[in-house]
C-alpha cells in the first residue's frame, strides 16, 4: 500500500500517482507510483443430514477465485528504475466434512471436522516474463466443546489448526518506497504458514440481579516459511523477507464484569487482560527473539440520576513490555474521558466531553493532553400538518482548549516510535438540517 502525506516528524513522504516530493533542500527528487486491480468471485453449497435426534452431518463446498493486478515504480536519483509489473488467479476448492453431537439433556455439545482446501496459483511478470505457480493440498482439522450449565452459565472450548498462502503480493520484489526514510519489498517466493491455536471461554449470566461476569483464555503458535529482515542506518530502514522458517507464540487472558445498580441508577463496568507473545526476525543480519508483554485495565460508569441527565466516566490503564537479547523497552499510558448530556425540556440537548491522556514517549519522560467538546442543539416543528417538518439547530465546540497536537509511543519488535498527532485548532460550528417526517 502505498502512503501519502506529511508523518508526525515533519519529514516529507512520498504522494502516490507519480508525484514528486523533495526533501528540505530541494533535493534528492522521488517518485513513487502503484496501481491495482482486483476481482473477486465466491460461489458455495451445503448438504445436511440429520442421524436422530444426536447427530447431524455437514458437508458444505466452497470455490474462491481472485484476479489480482499490480504494477509499481520507484524513481530515486541515483538508482536505476525500479518497477514491476504482475498479474495472475488464485483459485481455492475446498470442503468441509464435520458431524456434531448433542447430549439428551442439550447440555453437551461437540462438533469436531476437518477442512480440506487445494490453493492453486498462477502470476506472471511482465517484465521479466517470470511465472510462478503453486498447487498445494491443506488440511485443517477442528473440534469444539460447549457446555451449558445452566441456562445463565457457559462454557466453550475450541481448537484447531490453520495454515495460509501469501498471494501476489508476496512476489513484489521491487522496493516500494513507504515514507522518507523506508524502503520495503517481498521475499519473492509465496509465504506459508501454519498454526494451531486453542481457546477456553466462560460465560455468566444473573437476570434479577443484573450481574454479568465473562473470562477467556487462549494460546496459539505458528510457523512461517519467511523471515522478516530489516537493515537500519542513519539514513535509511530497508525492510524485506528471507526464504527462512519463523516461528511465534502468543498467549491471552482477560476477564469482564458489568453490574446494574437500580436504587443508584448507575450501570459499573470493569475490564482486564493480559497478554504475551513471542516472535523471530533478523536485524542487522542476526537472528533476534524479541518477547511482549502487556496489560490493560479498563474501568466504566454509566449514571442516569435523574431523566433529564446522564453522565458516562471511563478510564484506561495500559503497560507494555518488549524484551530482546540486549534491548529492554517499555511504556504505559492512562486515558481518562467523562461526558456529561443535559435534557432540560425535549426539544434541547446539550452535551459535553473531556478527554485527557498521560503517555509515555521515552523512559521517565510523559506528555500531558487535555481535550474539551460541547454542543447545544434546539429541535423545533415548523407544522403539525402532514408531512411534518422539522428544524434542527446546532452550535458546536470541538477542540474549545486549543491542543494542537499529542504525542504517543508504539513499538514494531523492540523499536521504539514515537507519534505525534496533529490536530485542528478550536472550532466552533453552527449547523441548521431540517428533517421531513414520513405518515403511516
Amino acid at each position: 500500500m502505498l502512503m501519502n502525506g506529511r508523518n508526525s516528524e515533519s519529514h516529507p513522504s512520498l504522494l502516490e500517482n507519480g508525484r514528486v516530493v523533495t526533501d528540505e533542500d530541494g533535493v534528492n527528487d522521488i517518485s513513487q507510483s502503484g496501481q491495482s486491480t482486483q476481482l473477486n468471485t465466491r460461489h458455495s453449497t451445503s448438504l445436511q443430514v440429520k442421524l436422530g435426534s444426536k447427530w447431524k452431518i455437514d458437508m458444505p463446498v466452497d470455490l474462491t477465485a481472485n484476479y489480482n493486478f499490480i504494477e509499481t515504480e520507484l524513481v530515486k536519483p541515483g538508482f536505476a528504475d525500479q518497477s514491476q509489473r504482475m498479474s495472475g488467479w488464485k483459485l481455492v476448492p475446498s470442503v468441509n466434512p464435520s458431524t456434531s453431537w448433542t447430549s439428551a439433556n442439550k447440555k453437551l455439545y461437540s462438533s469436531m471436522g476437518v477442512n480440506v482446501k487445494m490453493l492453486n496459483l498462477n502470476y506472471l511478470s511482465r517484465y521479466d516474463n517470470k511465472r510462478t505457480t503453486m498447487s498445494e493440498l491443506f488440511a485443517e482439522p477442528y473440534i469444539s466443546l460447549r457446555y451449558t450449565f445452566s441456562a445463565t452459565s457457559e462454557l466453550h472450548f475450541s481448537s484447531g489448526f490453520n495454515n495460509a498462502a501469501g498471494d501476489i503480493m508476496d512476489l513484489l520484489t521491487t522496493p516500494v518506497q513507504t515514507s522518507y526514510r523506508s524502503t520495503s519489498a517481498a521475499s519473492g517466493v509465496i509465504a506459508k504458514s501454519q498454526s494451531w491455536s486453542t481457546n477456553l471461554r466462560y460465560t455468566k449470566q444473573v437476570p434479577f440481579s443484573y450481574f454479568t461476569f465473562g473470562a477467556n483464555a487462549s494460546y496459539s503458535q505458528g510457523k512461517r516459511n519467511v523471515l522478516s529482515s530489516r537493515m537500519v542506518s542513519q539514513t535509511a530502514t530497508e525492510s524485506t523477507s528471507l526464504f527462512r522458517d519463523s516461528h511465534s507464540r502468543s498467549a491471552s487472558g482477560s476477564i469482564n464484569a458489568s453490574k446494574n445498580i437500580l436504587s443508584l441508577f448507575t450501570k459499573l463496568s470493569a475490564n482486564a487482560n493480559v497478554s504475551w507473545g513471542s516472535s523471530e526476525y533478523m536485524m542487522q543480519s542476526s537472528l533476534v527473539t524479541s518477547y511482549h508483554t502487556g496489560y490493560n485495565v479498563h474501568l466504566q460508569a454509566d449514571v442516569t440520576p435523574v431523566p433529564w441527565l446522564e453522565t458516562n466516566i471511563k478510564g484506561d490503564y495500559g503497560k507494555d513490555f518488549m524484551r530482546a537479547t540486549s534491548s529492554r523497552q517499555s511504556s504505559d499510558n492512562l486515558r481518562f474521558t467523562g461526558s456529561v448530556a443535559v435534557f432540560p425540556i425535549p426539544a434541547i440537548e446539550i452535551r459535553s466531553t473531556c478527554n485527557f491522556m498521560h503517555n509515555m514517549v521515552e523512559p521517565g519522560k510523559y506528555k500531558d493532553a487535555s481535550m474539551l467538546s460541547a454542543s447545544v442543539q434546539y429541535k423545533t416543528m415548523v407544522s403539525t400538518n402532514r408531512p411534518k417538518w422539522a428544524i434542527v439547530w446546532r452550535l458546536s465546540g470541538e477542540n474549545l482548549l486549543d491542543v494542537r497536537h499529542y504525542t504517543r509511543t508504539s513499538f514494531v519488535d523492540t523499536d521504539r516510535f514515537v507519534h505525534t498527532t496533529n490536530l485542528v485548532g478550536r472550532t466552533v460550528m453552527l449547523t441548521c438540517k431540517l428533517l421531513l417526517a414520513g405518515s403511516k
